[in-house]
């Protein structure tokens, strides 16, 4: 279906990998690659989630959720309206992530 077709239009720049053997990976490492599992180990971290228009923001916002709600007090989200690899909001991007990042330095 369309979601395939998406997978193989993305997999050009990942040498080596095909689009079954990704999935095959995902739906084997499905219940521990879950963002939800990390929330104790990052709960007293910084935390910047960004996301785009490729499916993942609810899992995003639901991530910074979780943290927050484990007591983590610096954690901030980042939508962009662009595709997956940020083809039009590039400089965007470096310039939050950059920004975060300074903000955060010690």
């Amino acid at each position: 279906g369309d979601e395939r077709k998406e997978w193989e239009e993305d997999i050009i720049p990942l040498v080596g990998c095909t689009v079954d053997g990704l999935i095959a990976e995902a739906q084997a490492n499905a219940s521990t690659w879950k963002f939800q599992s990390w929330v104790p180990l990052l709960k007293d971290r910084p935390a910047l989630l960004i996301s785009s228009n490729d499916g993942l923001q609810p899992s995003a916002e639901a991530l910074a959720d979780a943290l927050r709600k484990a007591g983590d007090a610096d954690v901030q989200t980042r939508h962009f309206d662009t595709d997956h690899p940020y083809s039009d909001k590039r400089l965007a991007l470096t310039s939050t992530v950059v920004a975060w990042l300074s903000d955060h330095a010690k």
